[in-house]
């Protein structure tokens, strides 16, 4: 049972500009060097239509990001860069119910108003590694590591207010969520992720973690999510331009919150899927199609600041097609 959905318009409007500098022997050096300077312009307005409040925004946002190759194999990079998000009209105009607790009370969601854009530095260190017919001719395996930390002014965070068993008595026991703005926060995480390709079979993994504070209160932030670790596997079919593959994703026990009602348990999600593409020479290139079941074993869980259970087994099919000039 959710709501939140308004009725609103918003409209957005941007630009950028980059450029890439390759230096494949800087300085006489065997060494490759690549810098990537960019400019980014975001202008953007949106109003609820049951209200005359209209919130206009527009910013500018440099970034500079680098990448050293002392061998093939090897890079080493960084990057700085300031971004700059309004909130959505999911975070400014919310309405109707977020979650219920049986038999306790609703927890519905309250329009923000007020609420103000974000602007954020980003500063990133890391490394890859990547080789070439390490077991059989042409594969190729590749590892890469990545540090973050993010600094935030009026970082969009979500409030989860909800008074908890045995605290409360129904029917008191109704709560909010709203967006706000934290004044200060501080972020900070990492991202390892490894793949091995051949021609006949795909592997890939990854983990991702992530932490972060509201610096006045020394808080944890209402956004953060458990610790990641995903898995993919694939078996390659070239002789019919075919591929069928595994996901599992496992999602860590959630602690990281001032809130029990934001406490999680770990759980796993398992995908399967096969796609199938044209091949380039055929009248059909650029067509593919991919049909797959998503929580293949209909797992019970739900996300962070939410309540309600999620879908459970899920049946798709996707048609793809696309072309170059």
């Amino acid at each position: 049972m959710r709501g939140g959905v308004p009725t609103a318009t918003s409209h957005f409007a941007g630009g950028f500009v980059q450029g890439q500098i390759d230096f494949e022997n800087f300085l006489g050096s065997p060494i490759g060097v690549t810098m990537i300077p960019g400019l980014r312009y975001d202008f953007y307005t949106s109003n609820a239509d049951d209200s005359e409040e209209k919130k206009t925004s527009t910013e500018f946002s440099p970034k500079f990001a680098l990448q050293i190759r002392p061998i093939e194999q090897i890079s080493i990079f960084g990057s700085w860069g300031k971004a700059f998000r309004a909130p959505n009209l999911n975070e400014l105009f919310p309405t109707g119910t977020h979650f219920v607790i049986a038999g306790f009370g609703t927890n519905s969601f309250i329009t923000n108003t007020e609420l103000e854009p974000q602007t954020t530095i980003t500063r990133e260190v890391g490394m890859g590694l990547r080789f070439r017919s390490v077991i059989t001719r042409n594969d190729q395996f590749k590892v890469k590591g990545a540090r973050y930390w993010i600094k935030g002014q009026n970082f969009i965070d979500t409030e989860v207010i909800n008074p908890s068993p045995p605290a409360c008595f129904p029917p008191n026991c109704n709560g909010t969520t709203q967006s706000i703005n934290v004044p200060s926060a501080s972020l900070q995480g990492y991202e390892i992720e490894g793949s091995y390709e051949s021609k006949y079979a795909l592997f890939e993994a990854g983990y991702a973690e992530i932490d972060g504070q509201n610096n006045e209160t020394e808080a944890p932030l209402g956004v953060l999510t458990p610790d990641k670790l995903t898995l993919h596997a694939a078996a390659k079919l070239p002789q019919y331009n075919s591929r069928l593959g595994w996901r599992l994703s496992y999602f860590d026990d959630f602690t990281n919150t001032t809130d029990v009602t934001l406490l999680r348990s770990g759980y796993y999600l398992s995908d399967v899927y096969a796609h199938w593409s044209a091949s380039k020479d055929s009248f059909l290139s650029g067509l593919g199609i991919t049909v797959g079941v998503d929580n293949l074993f209909d797992k019970k869980y739900s996300r962070i600041a939410n309540n309600s259970p999620e879908p459970g087994r899920n049946y798709k099919a996707t048609l793809r097609y696309s072309k170059s000039f």
